[in-house]
């Protein structure tokens, strides 16, 4: 795997990957907050019952110019939940109850099905709090299968709520925390002949270790504003398409297809 921008080096990872998908004419892999979902689950938790919308979007934008990485940002989001009392367990249902799934998702997980495509969510969260909520929002094989790369939770305490927890990052080294690049890099880098064509999408600032990475890229465009990794894009010269929902993608995607059946 290649470096990534913060990095010199691959940073190491403390987590398991899935296996590759071999044969595929094409993978699709998806940020969850506020891609896949509405709204970014763990900004909303930051917002609701962490430091508040204020001290959360400071944050944002200092990672967003550089001042500051995504990984001790979202550490100081998270830990400020943390300090307020909340545990994970409680975390895990304030947002099964608030978080709802982008209107067109299904029908694009549906048409991928069809068509032999798999999605791998890419998160910066945490698996645990992302399967939480895909069990209330996705058909249960689904919910169960749909491979996630992501950060998990470490529980500092012996307590069956986990009063006590942080964020265990899948690359601490690294800048991101999480350096997405490293879960497209894998399929990019096979033998032209094996190799498929991959789609990312992704909306925030921790989408920004990807957005060069896929062949291309997809840019949620929000209707309250934060669309930061659009603004990074931009800011890069990086090329992109936007949407405001997955029901945009399905027919450009399908165009995709159909001309790769015809090739």
């Amino acid at each position: 795997m290649s470096a990534d921008p913060i990095n010199p080096v691959a940073p190491e990872s403390t987590l398991p990957y899935p296996p590759l998908f071999k044969g595929k004419k094409f993978v699709v892999l998806s940020d969850w907050d506020g891609t896949i979902t509405t709204k970014d689950s763990n900004d909303f938790m930051t917002d609701t019952l962490g430091m508040g919308v204020e001290g959360r979007r400071q944050l944002n934008h200092d990672i967003l110019t550089e001042k500051d990485t995504f990984r001790d940002g979202f550490r100081k989001m998270m830990e400020s939940v943390v300090a307020n009392g909340h545990s994970y367990e409680e975390c895990k249902e304030h947002l099964r109850a608030n978080i709802q799934l982008d209107p067109g998702f299904l029908e694009f997980y549906n048409f991928c099905k069809a068509n032999d495509i798999p999605i791998i969510i890419v998160s910066s969260g945490m698996e645990p709090t992302i399967r939480a909520v895909l069990s209330n929002l996705l058909p249960a094989e689904a919910a169960e299968t749909i491979p996630i790369i992501s950060n998990d939770a470490e529980y500092l305490d012996d307590t069956p709520e986990h009063k006590k927890w942080t964020i265990k990052y899948r690359h601490p080294s690294s800048g991101f925390g999480h350096d997405k690049s490293q879960s497209i890099i894998p399929y990019t880098s096979l033998p032209p002949d094996e190799r498929p064509v991959t789609i990312f999408f992704g909306d925030g600032v921790s989408d920004m270790s990807a957005a060069k990475h896929a062949d291309h890229l997809f840019v949620k465009l929000k209707s309250f504003g934060e669309n930061d990794l659009a603004a990074y894009c931009t800011r890069e010269g990086i090329p992109h398409r936007t949407f405001t929902d997955f029901s945009d993608v399905v027919p450009v995607v399908r165009e995709m297809v159909e001309k790769a059946k015809s090739a």
